[in-house]
């Protein structure tokens, strides 16, 4: 393998990898052997192409939009599905409650973020191309709730009636067990033979999505 391609893929993987998005400077401590200016036209190209997202604010690094195709398993037209089925109701709710919204499609057992309507005065939540694969996560366990051989794999730790609650809701409601003033809803999304295929996910801090906003969501998705 070439040295190019090597590198290319070595920081694909560990920007994949990380669960924010990541600077520069921490790249290239965490890589080694690289010149700074190779590295600069490497990350470049990579954002170009649309396998690095670049944040024009922020100047860090997160996975961009292609990134989904790396993996071997992806069922052919369920993004392009989940985008056209829910892209209104992602904007519908970011727009009538100020929110973020974002769209995960699952790829075996983790979650790829598809699509997102970032409302500016709301939280920021993770960039297209994100992998979601930390069984801490909310949508990872709203994932497991609806899937028996992801609980057995990855969840053992967890008590069963935590996915009997979800599946039962129909939702997963991460109300600041995660992080401190931050509120998380998940909703399922299924395909025509009931199998979960991804999730929409709605975050804000405590004062952006109040107890109030959070049943209302609820009701909308629901319903839909």
């Amino acid at each position: 393998m070439s040295t190019g391609l090597e590198r290319g893929l070595q920081l694909l993987e560990h920007v994949a990898r990380e669960q924010r998005p990541i600077s520069f400077s921490q790249i290239n401590d965490q890589l080694g052997g690289i010149s700074h200016a190779s590295l600069s036209r490497l990350l470049k190209q990579l954002c170009e192409l649309g396998f690095l997202n670049k944040d024009v604010n922020s100047n860090l690094y997160s996975a961009g939009h292609r990134m989904a195709v790396f993996s071997s398993v992806k069922t052919a037209g369920r993004a392009e599905y989940l985008t056209m089925r829910y892209s209104y109701l992602m904007e519908e709710i970011s727009r009538k409650y100020e929110l973020s919204v974002i769209l995960q499609e699952r790829v075996k057992d983790r979650l790829i973020c598809i699509n997102k309507v970032q409302c500016e005065m709301s939280m920021r939540m993770q960039d297209i191309g994100f992998v979601n694969e930390n069984v801490e996560e909310p949508w990872l366990q709203l994932m497991a709730a609806y899937d028996e051989g992801v609980r057995t794999r990855s969840f053992a730790h967890f008590q069963p009636e935590f996915f009997e609650l979800i599946r039962k809701q129909g939702y997963i409601y991460d109300n600041q067990q995660r992080r401190p003033n931050v509120r998380r809803l998940g909703f399922p999304l299924f395909d025509s033979n009931n199998e979960m295929i991804g999730c929409l996910g709605v975050g804000g801090n405590i004062l952006e999505l109040p107890e109030e906003t959070v049943r209302d969501i609820i009701g909308v998705v629901i319903n839909k």
